[in-house]
């Protein structure tokens, strides 16, 4: 059968949350704000509340929902898209290293506290507009 909150082993998880970024920024002036387009589709068996947050150590101005309701792919559900903007910091730094976005799991995340302590109710990728030679990603203004 189907899993409640939090998701039981043996059972099909109603939430498994997949987040993409769809559409890397191009180069983006100091006093404008960098748009990134996400997209969040919930893989799971059930409809269910995700929460959406970044991991920002470095003072930047991130603007985006926080919470969002999917609807499982196995139920005609499809991919959201969702804007995240990002602006510089108010030091003003032109660089900044990349930022998670995490999609998690409401419920599952009511339940745990901590995002470590999530499986497959939670997954992330970078918001960056710059890649190096050695891989390495950022957040780049002009």
């Amino acid at each position: 059968g189907k899993s409640s909150c939090p998701h039981e082993d043996g059972t099909l998880p109603m939430e498994e949350p997949m987040i993409s970024l769809e559409r890397l920024p191009i180069t983006t002036p100091i006093d404008e704000a960098m748009i990134f387009q996400m997209g969040l589709t919930n893989m799971g068996y059930g409809n269910s509340t995700f929460i959406l947050f970044v991991d920002d150590d470095f003072g930047l101005d991130i603007s985006m929902v926080e919470d969002v309701e999917l609807i499982s792919t196995h139920l005609g559900g499809t991919t959201k898209t969702l804007t995240i903007t990002v602006e510089p910091s108010p030091e003003g730094n032109f660089v900044y290293p990349a930022v998670p976005a995490i999609v998690a799991s409401m419920c599952d995340f009511d339940f745990h506290q901590t995002i470590s302590e999530l499986d497959s109710t939670q997954d992330s990728v970078d918001l960056y507009n710059i890649q190096d030679m050695d891989g390495n990603k950022f957040i780049a203004f002009t």
